[in-house]
This record gives structure tokens, C-alpha cells and sequence, in this order.
């Protein structure tokens, strides 16, 4: 099964001790139009967009401030896991053609559950640099652009923008998969406050949430707050687990946000590392469950980022941790799956085992719908709703009625 996990994803070579400075290269020679609509798949709270590279077409490649390097995945471009090397490449993405983009390509993205080896890249800041990067949240697209002034006009209700200082920090030589490479500064440090606590942020548009290590996590108050145990994540060190609660609050400049599902993770490794090359102490990473709520334009160039916020955010459901008490994985040859039950749940009191099949929600039948379109349909119920779904285990159909509970309740209402 194609298990639901939150995916985490920041690239950390392992600096070599060389200083970073400013990146000296020209702008890539480009073809085509700026500032064209890119559509977006923003599952899970990434941008995936397709792009096209060594004469494959369609290739799907995160957008991920995070990374410092645009990363090829060996396995998606014909080569074996043990495959890596430093060039160049020619993209074709945001509706633009880059001559000899440099490029690090190795096995970072395995197979998933199914044998199915899905992303074939990351769009990094050492391309991004150059310019403007829109990400549109609600209309599942992106923008880049070559010269811009402030947020752009794309055509979305949004309140007047939050300029937000940033700090590009980062790069030198580092050693990447046995690779040495030259990066440039491209961490986008931002200053700001969680729950009144003042400190340094990395916005990462590669992180599904907002993260943060558990040391930090400690010197919050509220300990007793609700949680989801044991959620897994991908970063680059691989699959972990931690937990997920709300922040009461996270600003950045004059763009604040309340009641922020956040990432807890317990191993402190990743942040050392980042804090360690950008020489500052990094509190947490700014993802997708805080920039979704914006407009988010970042410019390079200009050390800004505008975040414009949503009049009508209707893509953000408040309802997204509603449910009977289980989660869902699609099955490798079509079906959906439950992958995980939640303890003191109303799936949970009724026995509702891992890998049952759920075959209708009310009168609905799931056959021939996407795992999002179950999810969505999922997340339609408030807490309290009284929902009839079908499951089968084994070979025996039952009915139950599952009584929706919200696992991560706001603290604001």
C-alpha cells in the first residue's frame, strides 16, 4: 500500500568547512515567457510540478526552498542506486527552457510501497536565486518570475502583502552523496516568534509543516496539549517518527498565524546540522501548514518574502484532522485501505483492524475515486457527525457507524 505520511524533505550536504559568499554566476541563458501559470500538485503541502530534462518529458520534480542544489534522481534517469555525479543539465520548467543548469544526481528518491519510484527531482535555490518565486496555495500553481517589484497581481482576493526580511545564509564546499560541490547562500532565515518566543525560522517550501525538534517543543508551555503520535516523515536521513500538535501562535514579521499543526521531531540531528551551516541557532522550519495561508512570493534578489494573505482560504480545511478515527493508504492495484487506527477513537472501540478495506462512506462508493478524492470526502464531516461506512476484512462486508472526533482540536475556536 501507498501509506499516508507527511513528507519532510530538506537537503543538508555536509559542509567541508569552505565559507560561503556571494554566487558569482550569471543568471542560466533561458528561452521562453516569465511569470506564466505552472500548475502545482500541492499534495501533502509540496510543490510538484513536471518538468522536462534529458529528454524525458513530464518528470516530477519538487520545489523545495530548502534544497540548496537542483537534484537529478539516478534511478528516474536510467542509472542505479549507487549512481551519483555533479554536471550540467538543460530544464524545461515554469514554462521556460535553462541552458546547463547545474545539477547533483543520485538515488535520493526510492521506490514507494508499490514499486513505483514517483519524483524525479528537486528544483533547488541554487536555480531559484535568480529570481521570483510565486507559490499559490489556493489556485495549486506557481509563478516565476525575472524582475519583480513586490507581490504580483495573479488574480487571487488577497490582503495587502507582509514584506519579511530575509537572511540568505548557507553554502560553501560541501560534500554531497561523496561529491564536493560549490553552493551558494540560498537558506532563506527569517526572523519571527512562536508562542512570544523570538528566534530564527528557515522557510522551506519542501516541508509538508511547520518542524521543530523536540528541545524546542520542551520550552513551550501547554505540555499536556493534544497530539498524534507516532506520525511518519521522510527527510533526507530517512523515515522517522514524531508527533503533530497546534502552535498557539507563529509571526513572521506582521504575518501571523494561530492554532499551527506542527511537526514534532525528536531527534535534534537536522537542525544542529542547518543551525551549524548557517551559523545561527534555527528554531524551527516554516512549511506548508504556515505558508498555505498566504500568497507566497519569495525574492531572492530583493532578501523579501511577501506573504499576501487569503481572503476566502478555502483550500485549508478546518476539518482536516475530523474523522472516525482512522487513516487510509490506496492500495497498489486500486482500493483504499485503512492504514492506521487512533487509540479512544470510535474506530478504534469498534475494532476496526489495519488493512480492512473501506468500500463506501455514507451512500457513497469509493470505487474508481483518487485517494484525495476519498480524503476529501473523508474530511467533509464535523466532529460528532454520526457517518455509516462500509469495510471488509477478509472476505466479510460490515456496516459500522463511526461517530467523527477531532484528533487535534484548536486552541482558538
Amino acid at each position: 500500500m501507498r501509506r499516508a505520511c507527511w513528507f519532510l524533505l530538506l537537503l543538508l550536504p555536509l559542509l567541508l568547512g569552505a565559507p560561503a559568499c556571494h554566487d558569482d554566476r550569471p543568471p542560466p541563458a533561458t528561452t521562453g515567457e516569465f511569470g506564466q501559470r505552472t500548475p502545482a500538485y500541492l499534495g501533502g503541502l509540496i510543490p510538484v510540478i513536471d518538468v522536462n530534462a534529458a529528454d524525458q518529458t513530464g518528470l516530477k520534480f519538487i520545489v523545495d526552498t530548502g534544497s540548496p542544489v537542483t537534484l537529478l534522481n539516478s534511478v528516474s534517469f536510467g542509472h542505479d542506486q549507487d549512481y551519483s555525479a555533479a554536471g550540467t543539465t538543460d530544464l524545461q520548467a515554469f514554462n521556460l527552457g535553462f541552458t546547463a543548469i547545474p545539477t547533483v544526481t543520485y538515488a535520493a528518491f526510492g521506490a514507494d510501497a508499490c514499486g513505483d519510484v514517483t519524483l524525479a527531482g528537486i528544483v533547488g535555490g541554487d536555480l531559484l536565486q535568480f529570481y521570483a518565486l510565486t507559490v499559490d496555495y489556493l489556485g495549486a500553481a506557481l509563478f516565476l518570475w525575472d524582475d519583480l517589484g513586490g507581490s504580483p497581481d495573479i488574480g487571487q482576493a488577497v490582503a495587502p502583502a507582509t514584506s519579511v526580511k530575509v537572511h540568505l545564509k548557507g553554502g560553501g564546499r560541501a560534500n554531497v552523496v561523496g561529491l564536493t560541490v560549490d553552493l551558494p547562500p540560498t537558506r532563506l532565515v527569517v526572523d519571527g516568534s512562536l508562542e512570544e518566543q523570538d528566534g530564527s525560522f528557515l522557510v522551506d517550501t519542501g516541508a509538508s509543516m511547520v518542524t521543530m525538534p523536540q528541545r524546542v517543543f520542551d520550552t513551550l508551555g501547554s505540555q499536556d496539549r493534544p497530539r498524534i503520535a507516532d506520525v511518519p516523515v521522510q527527510t533526507v536521513y530517512g523515515e522517522s517518527k514524531g508527533f503533530i500538535i497546534r502552535l498557539r501562535g507563529l509571526s513572521l514579521g506582521g504575518a501571523t498565524q494561530t492554532d499551527v499543526p506542527t511537526f514534532v521531531v525528536p531527534d535534534a540531528t537536522l537542525f544542529n546540522d542547518l543551525s551549524s551551516e548557517v551559523h545561527t541557532t534555527i528554531v524551527a522550519l516554516v512549511g506548508g501548514t504556515f505558508l498555505r495561508n498566504y500568497q507566497t512570493t519569495i525574492r531572492y534578489p530583493a532578501d523579501r518574502i511577501e506573504l499576501a494573505a487569503y481572503h476566502d482560504p478555502v483550500h485549508v480545511n478546518p476539518r482536516e484532522f475530523v474523522g472516525p478515527g482512522f487513516d487510509l493508504a490506496a492500495g497498489c492495484d486500486g482500493g483504499f485501505f485503512v492504514a492506521r487506527v487512533f487509540p479512544g477513537t470510535s474506530a478504534a472501540d469498534q475494532g476496526i483492524a489495519e488493512g480492512s478495506e473501506l468500500l463506501s462512506i455514507d451512500t457513497q462508493q469509493l470505487a474508481g475515486l483518487t485517494i484525495d478524492e476519498v480524503d476529501r470526502l473523508m474530511r467533509s464531516y464535523d466532529a460528532g457527525a454520526e457517518v455509516v461506512m462500509a469495510l471488509r476484512s477478509g472476505f466479510a462486508v460490515r456496516t459500522f457507524t463511526f461517530t467523527y472526533s477531532d484528533l487535534l482540536p484548536r486552541f482558538t475556536q
